[in-house]
């Protein structure tokens, strides 16, 4: 390990030149990236208090994997081309896909599609065989999809003989 340690505070050590040794500080930048993104995922799930997965986390991914990618040609690395190429495919689809989804909601709120504001599920609550269905009509609650979901509940009535 003292070796390994050494060759970060004396680069003239490795016998690496400064090129590679700019190389080098490219490849660890880039996993810097990449990495930063779990953490800024941790981070804006605890704020929001459930698992959220951010635009910027895709990003992030799509930088980090691209700085990444170069340094992996560089070396002529054919695993970790592959690795950093097929990830970077994944980044750009979700990207694609948020994307998507903002384009669709801006057109539901010009009244032009249902997208944000589609009904997600209507929660109508169970009645017993026999209740008066006059005194006490179903009312239903819409979920929104940005809105948190309660815990689920049956979407078929319980059949009375249970």
């Amino acid at each position: 390990m003292g070796p390994m340690l050494a060759c970060l505070f004396v680069p003239e050590s490795t016998g690496y030149s400064t090129t590679e040794w700019i190389w080098v500080a490219v490849g660890f930048i880039g996993q810097g990236i990449f990495g930063g993104r779990l953490v800024l995922q941790w981070l804006v799930s605890e704020r929001e208090r459930r698992s959220v997965v951010p635009a910027a986390f895709w990003w992030m991914g799509v930088i980090g994997a691209v700085i990444t990618l170069a340094y992996a040609i560089h070396r002529v690395d054919p695993v970790f081309i592959v690795a950093q190429a097929g990830g970077l495919l994944i980044y750009i689809r979700n990207l694609y896909f948020i994307n998507l989804a903002r384009t669709e909601g801006a057109a539901a709120a010009a009244g032009e599609g249902f997208a944000e504001a589609e009904l997600v599920d209507a929660v109508i609550p169970y009645q017993p065989p026999g209740a008066d269905q006059a005194a006490s009509a179903p009312r239903a609650r819409t979920a929104f999809a940005d809105e948190p979901r309660e815990s689920p509940r049956p979407s078929v009535a319980p059949s009375p003989d249970r």
